[in-house]
């Protein structure tokens, strides 16, 4: 699993545990986006790999969040630490 995906499931564990087991929805989204707030290495470096051709102006931090999110979606993310 990606750095980014056992975040979340950390996060959304920790408000599960904390909670009467039966969070609302918005708590766990919140807990969700929380975790995401800081991107992994893997996010920053499909940022930075992002490529615009000249038909893609003001496409820039749209495109960016794209290629980060899959990042952090992929499961041969290399682990931190």
């Amino acid at each position: 699993m990606s750095e980014m995906i056992d975040r979340v499931a950390m996060a959304l564990k920790q408000v599960w545990e904390a909670g009467d087991k039966n969070p609302e929805y918005g708590e766990l989204a919140r807990a969700a986006i929380e975790a995401m707030r800081e991107p992994t290495e893997a996010m920053i470096q499909a940022a930075k790999n992002t490529d615009y051709g000249s038909d893609d102006f003001g496409a820039g931090p749209s495109t960016h969040w794209h290629e980060m999110i899959d990042a952090a979606l992929a499961s041969n993310e290399p682990q931190a630490g």
